[in-house]
């Protein structure tokens, strides 16, 4: 029994902590809120028109957009097409890229919609050999179904181009930029599609070992 009784007034000892503990909590959260409840109001009022201003950016870049946006999408089929023609100097030596062993061209190309959204990336490579073709003003490197609907849409390109020359040296672009809206495609009246031309930078080249 006094073992019984031992034990009950422990549980009720042990009851009159925890609430005890609980109040000190919940007296602690009451004044920090009544201490902190100004700054809460004062941050709120300094976002408000924070928020307001992002959302008028907003509503402003897409009355833009509706602006020049189209009745309706227009796809077309979309070719890489690379200009290789060109000299460079390196230490005075005078390279030509139509002599260019092999040419490897590696790049990303992105559509980039009006609002500044980015649509469908794809990756590309592509290798030829210039010493081998009779035409190197327009070398065919992939081909894509792109969809426009804004006169703002766009197409990001970014790649380097690789030459491997007879003496073993291996000379690399700069990184490419190209962008290109839809009034910059070109029609291929004997191939019935639209292209774009790159047309790389070759000053400097850098020389690489692979």
């Amino acid at each position: 029994m006094n073992r019984i009784t031992k034990i009950k007034g422990q549980h009720k000892q042990s009851q009159a902590v925890v609430i005890k503990s609980l109040a000190k909590i919940g007296s602690f959260v009451t004044n920090y809120w009544k201490k902190g409840k100004s700054y809460v109001i004062r941050f709120c009022l300094l976002m408000i028109p924070m928020v307001a201003l992002h959302c008028d950016l907003l509503k402003s870049e897409k009355d833009e957009c509706d602006k020049t946006k189209w009745k309706a999408p227009v796809e077309r089929y979309v070719t890489l097409k690379l200009y290789s023609i060109g000299l460079f100097l390196v230490d005075e030596k005078k390279y030509n890229l139509a002599d260019a062993n092999t040419a490897y061209i590696s790049g990303t190309f992105t559509k980039k919609y009006c609002n500044g959204n980015m649509g469908g990336s794809f990756a590309f490579d592509f290798t030829f050999h210039p010493y081998a073709r009779q035409d190197l003003t327009d070398v065919r490197i992939s081909q894509y179904i792109i969809k426009f609907e804004n006169d703002e849409d766009n197409l990001v390109l970014v790649y380097r181009i690789k030459f491997t020359f007879n003496d073993n040296k291996i000379y690399e672009t700069q990184e490419q930029f190209g962008k290109f809206y839809f009034k910059d495609l070109r029609y291929n009246f004997y191939e019935n599609d639209y292209f774009v031309l790159l047309e790389p930078t070759l000053y400097p080249m850098i020389e690489v070992t692979k």
